[in-house]
């Protein structure tokens, strides 16, 4: 039973007016101005979806009409282009033709005028008579007017037969055992196919004017002339493909249309048009493509079946391969996401993310999850580089190692390109597919270090490849540092803060990277949503860029991440495995493409840097997780990478000195021992002392021997440049000493403490130390007294620069000639006197004389030595500042 209140709710609902129809209907009518409303209530009627279907299916026929209209115009126009190349090769020969023919019929039209006209003039002259009856005996015959046109007929047919021959043994002899795409795209040869037409044509026309003889009407003039014309034409037309045919035992012959078709697809695949934005003619360039793309690696496999063809043939296909993955990198961006160009592939979902209705029917049937499709974005990448890949691959194996080498500089110039259009993902994994081949021929340079003549060049050309691989490196930083600058930046910038960037495809123009593209067409169906809710756009500009700029930040965070793990692969870990391996020669020249990589990259750093932080600028006071770059750290990653390179480089010093130097390569010693000089000053400088001890020991022996090499190498030439250039190694050595020394005694660390080793190692080897000293200071009297500037004088000269820099810094400058003089010595002094000494009166010695003075003349074997003017100040100066107290010295006393 009901109690009593809900008694009275009941009766009083019931008592309630009931709304009439007719409102119901208007108020149905005013819902109908709502869009977003009178769709959903449509789309429960079954006839909407029945007008949608035929609406679309409409729709779908006009684009296809069109399509096959604009498809038979291209095809027109092309065979136009086709024709006209025939008739402008056989031009000439056609012109000469034409010129005898009408002159000769000129010529005859004047004879017959001028012998009608002289007849009644002859009888004077009975030879003449005679020769004028003669002549009267020719006339037109139409039998054999008939017989010729019988025998251009069968010219037509036997031109014909001969072409289909030719092409017939072309195959049997050649392409007898390849796959049948590649035997098609020569029955689909343009040049070719428009012959035989103008042949059929030929063929038909003469049968025809037979045919009308046959029956009794009479060949016209105009007929004729053209059924001539046609004959002339193909005679002199199959002079041309006949040679042409020639061509096509070179498999590339075969490949300069199929390229250009694959051209024509990207770009109709690319086009913004109503033709390229829907999904049935996406779907057909992207099979279109795919058949291409499959013809082509079948062409390369063919190629790489025969010695000539794998020698000469086979690095145009890879190169031209390159050129149309490049071009195809310039159009990319665009396409939409969710384009049908990009081949569909199955994606697995995950079952503890998937909801429950998907699961449970997986459950209840005994199934698994059904894969869901989604866009391959790479599929044309990953086609383009396996067959690049494979014809790599076939390059090396047959020791065409010229031709590799041309090769892969042509790869690192397209990891450039790659980069340079913003593909920075696509590039790194190119390059890391390139990195099995680059381990392969580095390990072939090994125990050929003094091949002579082949061999020679073979490794010449092998170090060329390793090279290469280290300059697509550097190739892909340089792109990449110049697609995210300042300029490009900033137009991406600007266009984004436009009012319309996000109407229409406008946001495939602005030439973004992929991650940016998408995320700006989710944004772009956020708002298309708004706008269908609320009439207009309500969202802030401000907002919208800055999810643009979110998107971009992380591309650009995740790019930069990559950059650097690759210069950390390819310059680190290859580097070390080389070495590893005792590949000296491919170790030295990727170090010095290493260091090469890295001085870039720190050069770009600022750059990156400066065209972020704009980008940065847009977050605004966005709270939460953003895709920021610590870049202290990136710099910190470079800076231990130089670091590995660079005791990696001393590694190889001591096994390239033992290395005959060759003309026909380059001085790797050299260049290993300047860089390892000039980074072991830089470790002595900045206080590395566990770099200063891996490279110092090598560095000490590559210095002697680099001596011995120069002082052998130079023996033609006169005695005082012998010993200025050879003894240039051992003054750097001195030199090093004499910085360690003092920056030891500048704390905290202590290089000298390994620096000392190694001269005490070696002096402690020698036969006579005392011959030894006598000598190094004989060589130091030399140098610094003799007139003229030494050859590495400008390096040590930067070198004192840093050290005074550093000095100021510090506050320990001396310079009396700086102030006034009676501001006497500054209150900042060292403790040590042997940096005292050197820093007072100006600097005027070399570090050089520090170790002259602190190390070599205190050893016991030093007896009776002759020093240098500058040393011998230096060891006064030296001497009353011991007197004066503080430190003795330290170390370097001892």
């Amino acid at each position: 039973m009901l109690n009593p209140e809900e008694s009275n709710r009941t009766a009083m609902m019931d008592e309630e007016p009931k709304t009439p129809d007719w409102k119901r209907a208007v108020a149905g009518l005013l819902r109908l101005n709502r869009p977003v409303q009178s769709r959903a209530i449509w789309q429960h009627l079954p006839a909407y979806w029945l007008l949608r279907k035929g609406l679309h299916l409409l729709s779908f026929r006009l684009l296809r009409t069109g399509h096959a209209v604009g498809t038979k115009a291209r095809s027109t126009r092309e065979s136009v282009q086709m024709i006209s190349v025939i008739l402008r090769s056989i031009a000439w020969s056609l012109a000469v033709a034409l010129v005898l023919v009408f002159g000769v019929g000129w010529i005859e039209v004047l004879f017959k005028t001028f012998f009608l006209s002289t007849t009644a003039y002859i009888s004077k002259w009975p030879w003449l008579a005679h020769v004028y009856e003669s002549l009267k005996v020719f006339h037109l015959d139409t039998g054999a007017a008939a017989s010729l046109l019988s025998t251009l007929a069968q010219i037509a047919g036997v031109f014909l037969g001969l072409y289909f021959a030719a092409v017939g043994t072309l195959i049997s002899a050649r392409y007898s055992n390849v796959p049948p795409n590649v035997r098609e795209l020569m029955f689909t040869d343009k040049l070719g196919n428009q012959y035989i037409k103008l042949v059929a044509l030929f063929g038909a026309v003469a049968t025809l004017l037979l045919a009308g003889q046959s029956i009794g009407i009479q060949t016209g003039l105009l007929n004729l002339v053209l059924v001539t014309i046609l004959g002339v034409a193909t005679i002199l037309s199959f002079v041309l493909l006949g040679r042409r045919a020639f061509e096509f035992f070179d498999p590339a012959s075969l490949v300069r249309q199929l390229g250009s078709e694959l051209v024509s697809s990207i770009n109709r695949a690319t086009t913004l048009h109503v033709f390229s934005r829907q999904q049935s003619f996406q779907a057909f360039y992207q099979k279109q493509a795919g058949s291409l793309l499959n013809s082509y690696e079948s062409v390369v496999r063919v190629a790489a079946q025969d010695a000539v063809s794998r020698q000469y043939t086979l690095p145009y296909l890879a190169q031209n391969l390159l050129a149309i993955w490049a071009y195809y990198g310039r159009r990319k961006h665009l396409l939409a996401s969710d384009s049908y160009w990009f081949r569909r592939q199955y994606a697995h979902k995950n079952w503890l993310t998937t909801d429950f209705t998907e699961t449970s029917v997986a459950l209840n049937t005994g199934t698994t999850l059904q894969p869901k499709e989604v866009p391959d974005a790479i599929w044309f990448e990953k086609e383009t580089s396996e067959t690049f890949w494979f014809a790599y691959n076939a390059l090396l194996q047959g020791n065409h190692l010229e031709q590799a080498a041309q090769v892969s500089l042509s790869a690192a110039e397209a990891i450039g390109r790659l980069a340079g259009c913003m593909l920075v993902s696509e590039a790194v994994e190119f390059a890391g597919a390139w990195a099995p081949f680059f381990r392969s021929e580095a390990r072939k340079t090994k125990g050929h270090d003094d091949a002579l003549g082949q061999e020679e060049n073979d490794l010449v050309q092998r170090l060329g490849t390793v090279e290469c691989y280290a300059l697509g490196a550097i190739r892909l930083l340089l792109s990449f540092a110049n697609s995210v600058s300042d300029e490009s930046s900033e137009r991406l910038r600007m266009a984004l803060s436009g009012p319309d960037w996000l109407a229409g495809d406008g946001i495939y123009k602005l030439n973004a990277p992929r991650t940016v593209i998408t995320a700006l067409e989710r944004l772009r169906s956020e708002i298309d949503f708004e706008r269908r809710v609320e009439g207009t756009r309500i969202t802030a500009p401000w907002y919208l860029r800055q999810r643009a700029a979110f998107a971009y930040c992380r591309w650009y965070k995740e790019s930069l991440d990559s950059v650097v793990a690759l210069f950390e692969a390819s310059f680190g870990g290859d580097l070390d495995a080389l070495i590893t391996e005792q590949c000296w020669l491919a170790a030295a020249s990727l170090s010095s493409r290493a260091l090469e990589g890295c001085s870039k990259f720190q050069h770009n750093l600022g750059q990156l840097k400066a065209s972020h932080k704009k980008w940065m600028e847009w977050r605004g006071h966005t709270e939460g997780e953003w895709p920021g770059i610590d870049w202290d750290a990136v710099a910190v990653r470079l800076s231990k990478l130089e670091e590995r390179i660079e005791i990696a480089t001393a590694k190889l010093l001591v096994p390239l000195s033992r290395l005959q130097k060759r003309a026909a390569l380059p001085d790797f010693f050299g260049h290993a021992l300047g860089a390892s000089t000039k980074a072991c000053f830089d470790a002595i400088a900045f206080d590395r002392d566990e770099q200063v001890a891996k490279m110092f020991p090598s560095l000490f022996q590559a210095s002697l021997a680099a001596y011995d090499r120069l002082r052998d190498e130079l023996k033609e030439q006169p005695v005082r440049t012998n010993i200025i250039f050879s003894t240039e190694p051992i003054e750097n050595l001195m030199e090093l000493s004499g910085y360690a020394i003092i920056y030891s005694e500048l704390g905290p660390k202590d290089t000298w403490k390994t620096v000392k080793a190694a001269w005490d190692t070696y002096f402690a080897n020698v036969k006579d130390p005392q011959d030894v000293v006598t000598w190094l200071l004989t060589v130091m009297k030399f140098r610094t007294e003799s007139l003229g500037l030494n050859p590495g004088a400008i390096q040590r000269t930067s070198w004192k620069q840093h050290f005074e820099h550093d000095m100021r810094r510090r506050g320990l400058r001396e310079d009396w000639y700086g102030g006034l003089p009676w501001n006497g010595r500054p209150q900042n002094q060292h403790k040590s006197p042997i940096v005292r000494s050197l820093l007072r009166g100006g600097m005027f010695s070399d570090l050089s004389d520090v170790f002259l003075t602190v190390y070599l003349l205190k050893q016991p074997f030093t007896k009776d030595p002759v020093l240098p003017r500058r040393t011998e100040s230096f060891a006064d100066s030296y001497e009353r500042e011991q007197k004066r107290g503080g430190q003795t010295g330290g170390e370097a006393d001892e």
